[in-house]
């Protein structure tokens, strides 16, 4: 019995966002951050198959929202985001029937990070 394999990879790119954001201190070296940012959002699916060499890739663009809380201490910044939206299929490219283009993709993601605010 043959096996077959296939490989997805996502590209999910966001950029030039726009939207609040407000501080609350707790005293003069720590503050908690509160935001809300609406970007616009690509989302580019690339798959690959083995059985005969196939490729396909598809293209998604809409508008993404991403709320998040983050805590900082002097320079130090620890948080959570959350990020959802919904795409629309676009027809960029051979790859995507006529079937789906306009139909929407649902994004969504959950994200923690460590760093540096200046």
């Amino acid at each position: 019995m043959a096996q077959y394999t296939s490989k997805t990879k996502f590209f999910d790119t966001n950029f030039l966002g726009i939207g609040a954001i407000g501080t609350y201190y707790l005293d003069d070296k720590s503050c908690v951050d509160l935001y809300y940012n609406i970007m616009p959002n690509m989302l580019v699916v690339a798959t690959e198959n083995d059985v005969n060499d196939d490729s396909s890739c598809s293209f998604g663009f809409g508008a993404s929202h991403r709320v998040g809380a983050a805590y900082r201490f002097k320079v130090f910044q620890a948080g959570f985001e959350i990020k959802g939206g919904k795409l629309a299929y676009q027809d960029w490219g051979d790859d995507v029937s006529e079937l789906m283009v306009g139909k929407k993709i649902r994004t969504g993601s959950f994200r923690i990070f460590l760093g540096f605010k200046f």
